[in-house]
């Protein structure tokens, strides 16, 4: 009876379609971590619609069972990433009380004063030496790195019909913007990146730009 109570509180406020895969036999051998912090995240973090109906039926179905657990393993990794002790449960809730401010007029940098910061800029014509020196030992952190592409507008200042990352960049192959930055993204990759390590992309798009940058991409 105290197990049953004990399931009955985990479980309150989660989908009953993660409870169902929980308590299925492929969601039993879930790790620990990943089962608590996805009911966490639900019950603390307003997070349950990460869990649709859709995708996560109940009583639980087993042909989703493999996208389910990779879902599950790949929230912990994030959680894991996140900046703070409190990972992914801190950062939402951070967020919200950010956002909260905000519609209370209230501004987190309330008693700052801004600042012009001091930079540097790298001259590659006059200052030759000092830009290469700089570009060797930034070019190897490419390797590291996440690109973002953000395409939500069209091209309609440019007298364009389309969206802009579909416009050629010069007219002798016509390339797209699109393919010049996946084909610059991949050259990083062969040169800086680890043996089999895939550099990502993410395109922001928009209610505008979505459908024809999926149709560029195919």
């Amino acid at each position: 009876e105290a197990k049953v109570k004990a399931d009955a509180d985990a479980n309150a406020d989660v989908p009953a379609g993660l409870t169902a895969f929980l308590s299925s036999d492929v969601g039993a051998s879930v790790p620990v971590d990943q089962a608590d912090l996805a009911r966490t995240l639900c019950k603390n973090s307003g997070q349950s619609h990460l869990f649709p109906a859709a995708h996560w039926p109940s009583p639980a179905d087993p042909s989703l069972a493999t996208a389910q657990c990779r879902m599950l393993s790949q929230l912990a990794a994030v959680h894991k990433e996140t900046p703070g002790d409190d990972g992914l449960v801190g950062y939402i809730g951070r967020a919200v009380a950010l956002l909260e401010a905000s519609k209370a007029g209230t501004s987190p940098l309330s008693g700052f004063v801004p600042k012009v910061p001091r930079g540097r800029t790298l001259d590659p014509i006059n200052r030759q030496k000092e830009y290469a020196n700089m570009e060797a030992r930034g070019m190897p952190e490419l390797g590291k790195c996440g690109f973002v592409l953000v395409a939500g507008g069209l091209g309609e200042r440019l007298g364009y019909g389309g969206i802009k990352i579909g416009l050629p960049t010069e007219m002798t192959t016509e390339t797209s913007y699109m393919r010049l930055y996946a084909e610059t993204i991949l050259a990083y990759q062969a040169k800086h990146a680890l043996p089999n390590q895939k550099l990502p992309l993410c395109i922001m798009t928009s209610g505008d730009t979505n459908a024809r940058t999926l149709e560029l991409l195919q």
